[in-house]
């Protein structure tokens, strides 16, 4: 499954990065808006959203493209590695449905 990360802390970047590899997932991380991310986006089936560490204009940004897009999106406050693994293991009751479609 393809995951965005939008938001979080950049030094933690490997850390989001292991545990995506490890859950399976192909990750890609934006910790601030970058011009041209929905291009990015846009090969996501889920959109993860740190609100503690992300712009108001990003996250609007992601939100829009999330919408847009039917993306589904998982919106956390806290960035921590912990999370970030919370966030990956809700993700297989969707992968179930996404096969059973």
């Amino acid at each position: 499954m393809n995951v965005t990360l939008i938001g979080g802390i950049s030094r933690l970047a490997p850390h989001y990065t292991q545990a995506a590899k490890a859950s399976g997932h192909r990750l890609t991380i934006f910790t601030r808006y970058e011009k041209g991310m929905e291009l990015r986006m846009g090969s996501a089936d889920v959109l993860v959203l740190f609100t503690d560490h992300v712009s108001h204009s990003a996250r609007a940004h992601a939100l829009d493209v999330a919408r847009s897009k039917g993306i589904l999106l998982i919106q956390a406050h806290s960035c921590g590695i912990s999370t970030w693994k919370a966030c990956l293991q809700s993700l297989v009751p969707a992968e179930a449905q996404l096969v059973r479609a």
